[in-house]
């Protein structure tokens, strides 16, 4: 063994020696980049091309929502490295080893992966190209509550938000709704609402404050008693009463402050005005994980919108994903065209385009001054919509653009009769004319302008529509009021949009089942999946049956809740116990509970 390593120690010397030789006179010759490679060769003489190529699963494809990837080959002990900037892994000092930890994709990435193997060798680069197509899967609303005698957890998972006064295991609610208007938008009122499931025994008062720092709404990370954010002095104060129903905060100030920035929006706290009582008084509201959706929460407003000075036709309203009941894709999708000049527009010859193709727009009646024009490729559209009577109506005979605007992603450009561009937006994974795009809305909404005609070539002039409405814009006196909702934006006096497929995804929950009124207790697993258990102190006054709605433990098991719900008893035993009640089934005579 020791003559064998001086014997391949001399031949090391041997080669540095005629290497240094062969780069002089490469470097003369103008030839380093080949010596490079010669060199490659008299060191690497052993290294060759593996066969297998390692593959990602999933593969890359467009996704609407974050994916997690894992990267497999099937060479023999060999190690992966990969990268997501674009880089190349199979160059020196390139690339992180892959460890069996999947890989989180949240945004529009490219990801390369080699196999490498020993003494050098590598497989055939891996590309898989991944588009996260920018959708409402992430709620516009963010809310969780707090408890005090469990510092340290998270619900932001919870079907309900939960406010109690009680000792020092107090409870408080944090809701945020994520909204735009421009900022010379007079907001005329605001109420924010949350209905009002289980009440306390004993009336109470509820304050709103203003939330004056940034929180998150679930782990890692997530809110919880220790970590929450300071607060204002109380907006509104209100009183609970005893029955369920829907409770309004007014929030009118916070609203046009959000609006004007004069503060940043970080949404509020809900607590009992009088904590740390003797006897636990607890109140529950829908939180927006909840079942029901019509009583998840919401933020109504009411508000004056800035005057417009937009000078062309804009693209005001896109309809491209057809709802049940509404038609077919692409039969049935429109686009809006609204006209804010205070002349007639005549948009005969002009193009609607998509990503692919044109379609020159039929001659037609003018647009009217502060009016509207709904584009279709056919006639059957007017059948499921009401359209006033002095909205113009195009049909163009054949699908908008090339085939019809695509459900995960496209643009919608505006091009008078010479060419040239008016108006333009994007959607989805389509970022060609608005980056970052206007987010997906889902089947049966429609994309609009959050304010007619208003335009500055932003994602934040749109909203998600839930209640779309061609050829025309509610409004009364100049004055709108919208809904800020799970869904998206509702107007006052529509009917929102409903469909078995929602584009806000929702945790997974536990099928109704019948319960009895019990004591209740508050206990957590051994794999800290927290299990609230519903009681009350009173015994029942009838055998009415409640809806238990919980999430599944999920990977992320400290911030699940379970909600469950136990028989009662022993109630004299437990009659001081910290109680909780589930989210029940909506009814004016619900139980009403003090915990």
């Amino acid at each position: 063994m020791g003559k064998r390593k001086v014997k391949n120690s001399g031949l090391k010397k041997g080669f540095k020696v005629v290497n240094s030789l062969l780069l002089a006179l490469l470097l003369i010759s103008g030839q380093a980049q080949i010596f490079n490679a010669f060199e490659a060769q008299i060191i690497n003489v052993t290294a060759q091309l593996l066969d297998n190529t390692p593959w990602a699963d999933p593969p890359g494809g467009i996704y609407e929502e974050p994916v997690e990837v894992e990267l497999f080959t099937e060479e023999p002990g060999a190690t992966i490295l990969y990268t997501i900037d674009g880089s190349n892994p199979s160059s020196p000092g390139v690339g992180k080893v892959y460890d069996g930890t999947p890989i989180l994709i949240e945004t529009d990435t490219v990801l390369k992966a080699v196999a490498c193997g020993r003494r050098g060798s590598r497989s055939g680069l891996m590309e898989e190209v991944y588009t996260i197509a920018r959708t409402s899967d992430i709620s516009p609303i963010a809310d969780a509550y707090v408890s005090q005698d469990r510092p340290d957890q998270n619900y932001g998972r919870s079907t309900s938000l939960q406010i109690r006064s009680k000792g020092t295991a107090n409870k408080r609610t944090f809701i945020r709704f994520d909204f735009y208007l421009p900022s010379e938008t007079i907001i005329k009122s605001s109420l924010l609402k949350l209905y009002f499931y289980s009440p306390p025994k004993a009336e109470r008062t509820y304050e709103a404050r203003r939330v004056l720092a940034s929180w998150k709404e679930r782990a890692p990370g997530g809110i919880t008693w220790n970590n929450q954010p300071t607060v204002a002095e109380p907006t509104d104060i209100i009183s609970s009463g005893t029955t369920p129903g829907w409770l309004s905060w007014d929030v009118t100030d916070d609203v046009q402050g959000f609006v004007d920035q004069s503060f940043a929006n970080y949404g509020w706290r809900l607590s009992d005005s009088e904590e740390n009582s003797p006897t636990s008084y607890e109140g529950r509201f829908y939180s927006r994980e909840s079942r029901y959706s019509d009583l998840r929460p919401k933020l109504e407003v009411t508000f004056t919108p800035p005057e417009v000075t937009t000078a062309y036709p804009v693209i005001n309203e896109v309809y491209y994903h057809v709802g049940t009941g509404k038609g077919s894709d692409p039969t049935n999708e429109w686009v809006e065209i609204y006209n804010p000049t205070n002349n007639p527009v005549d948009i005969s010859g002009w193009k609607i385009c998509d990503r692919y193709g044109c379609d020159t727009i039929p001659a037609s009646d003018p647009i009217p001054a502060k009016g509207f024009v709904v584009i279709t490729p056919d006639a059957s559209t007017w059948d499921y919509w009401t359209l006033p009577d002095e909205t113009i109506k195009i049909v163009l005979g054949s699908a908008i653009g090339y085939n019809g605007l695509d459900n995960w992603g496209d643009r919608v450009i505006l091009k008078d009769a010479f060419d040239i561009v008016i108006d333009a937006m994007s959607y989805g994974y389509d970022t060609s004319q608005l980056n970052p795009s206007v987010p997906l809305s889902g089947k049966g909404k429609s994309l609009a302008r959050i304010i007619k005609g208003y335009d500055t070539n932003l994602a934040l002039d749109w909203i998600i529509n839930a209640t779309p409405n061609p050829g025309t814009n509610p409004s009364e006196n100049g004055v709108e009021t919208i809904i800020f909702t799970y869904r998206g934006v509702e107007y006052e006096g529509s009917e929102p949009v409903l469909e078995e497929e929602e584009i806000f995804k929702e945790e997974p929950i536990i099928e109704e089942s019948t319960i009895t009124e019990g004591v209740a207790s508050e206990e957590t697993t051994n794999n800290e999946i927290t299990k609230e258990t519903t009681s009350t102190e009173e015994t029942a006054t009838s055998s009415q049956e409640r809806a238990t709605e919980s999430e599944s433990p999920a990977t992320e098991n400290p911030e699940t809740e379970t909600e469950t719900s136990t028989s009662e008893e022993n109630s004299s035993s437990n009659e001081n116990s910290d109680t909780e009640q589930i989210d029940s089934a909506p009814a004016e005579d619900a139980q009403q509970v003090m915990t």
